[in-house]
């Protein structure tokens, strides 16, 4: 994969933004809109493209996170216009007839779906990095869990909305239920069953928690530390004679 991580490296940002999202339209124009949970046994041809180019695409970043600054100056319309295109979205949506569906508007509705979940996609990173690039042990817990609580959230979900389907309330509150619910027991799981073991270490990586003292001494006394200004030559063999002059004793 060596050259698809050169030809990932030397990409113009505007040809990324523009024509990325393609590949995504070959993925979604065979289903519904919006997309369909891909909840079948087997895999689906759709689904493997869709997400495959999702995880590729996320792999490349990683490696070249020099293009996030390349992209910066972009962020601001993409995100306006993916917010733009999803309103046009659910709008196209609500007038479609699921009984005659047209071709034409089906092809509409999967461009707009395409680029702007791509759009927003991007848009998070460049975002994430101007505003939460800094030292958070609350950040690192939730980016350390949010793999595991990704992987069990559906199990848990449905097992939870099976719970509350003759449950006489609103959608509103079964949704608020659903959602608490759902996170707690996944973020509950996470810290009692694989944080501090083998699948941990497996899924994040090993910890580095050990303290530093000499560092964390260093670091404390950071602020009142001082320059030390060099003096010239000259002025430094100057002032060594004149030690000398003064500590030797005067002979009469």
């Amino acid at each position: 994969m060596k050259w698809l991580s050169r030809w990932f490296g030397g990409i113009r940002p505007s040809a990324l933004i523009g024509f990325a999202p393609l590949v995504l339209i070959l993925a979604l124009v065979s289903v519904a809109a919006p997309m369909p949970a891909p909840e079948m046994f087997f895999p689906q041809w759709w689904a493997l493209i869709f997400f495959g180019f999702y995880f590729t695409f996320g792999y490349q970043l990683f490696h070249h996170q020099l293009l996030i600054d390349h992209l910066k100056p972009f962020a601001p319309l993409m995100l306006l216009s993916a917010m733009a295109a999803y309103a046009f979205l659910f709008w196209l949506i609500q007038i479609q007839s699921p009984v005659q569906p047209r071709p034409l508007l089906h092809v509409l509705l999967t461009v707009l779906e395409a680029y702007a979940g791509f759009w927003m996609t991007i848009s998070c990173p460049i975002y994430g990095k101007k505003w939460l690039h800094r030292s958070n042990r609350h950040l690192r817990y939730l980016a350390d869990a949010s793999y595991w609580v990704y992987s069990v959230h559906l199990p848990v979900l449905l097992a939870v909305q099976y719970r509350l389907m003759d449950v006489d309330t609103n959608w509103q509150a079964k949704f608020a239920i659903s959602v608490v619910a759902t996170l707690g027991i996944s973020f509950v799981s996470y810290h009692l069953l694989v944080r501090n073991t083998v699948l941990g270490r497996l899924l994040n990586g090993a910890r580095h928690n050990q303290p530093r003292p000499l560092m964390n001494l260093a670091q404390s006394l950071e602020p009142y530390s001082f320059p030390i200004k060099v003096r010239p030559a000259s002025a430094q063999c100057f002032s060594t004679a004149a030690v000398k002059s003064y500590r030797q004793p005067s002979r009469k």
